[in-house]
């Protein structure tokens, strides 16, 4: 079982990583990335193409899984939150 199937039975977890709560909503095998929508933060006013607001959207923020000096070695970020999942339980 690789890493990205690893994370894909953690889809849906919250946890705190760097004092905020998250959720895990995505894995990104394609771009080694996982993807985590913030649960505790205002809902930002999204834009169209010209600029214009639309609607209403929750903060996500997209992650690297490996280093981007190391490719064999683990993101800083990955770590964190790794911490923060193990500490949810």
């Amino acid at each position: 079982m690789d890493i990205y199937q690893r994370f894909e039975k953690l889809i849906g977890r919250h946890f705190e990583f760097r004092g905020c709560q998250w959720e895990l909503i995505e894995i990104m095998p394609e771009n080694d990335s996982l993807v985590l929508r913030r649960l505790d933060a205002h809902q930002h006013i999204q834009q169209n193409q010209f600029g214009a607001p639309i609607r209403f959207a929750q903060q996500t923020e997209t992650f690297k899984i490996s280093s981007s000096q190391n490719q064999d070695e683990y993101s800083e970020d990955l770590s964190d939150i790794l911490t923060g999942l193990v500490k949810s339980g």
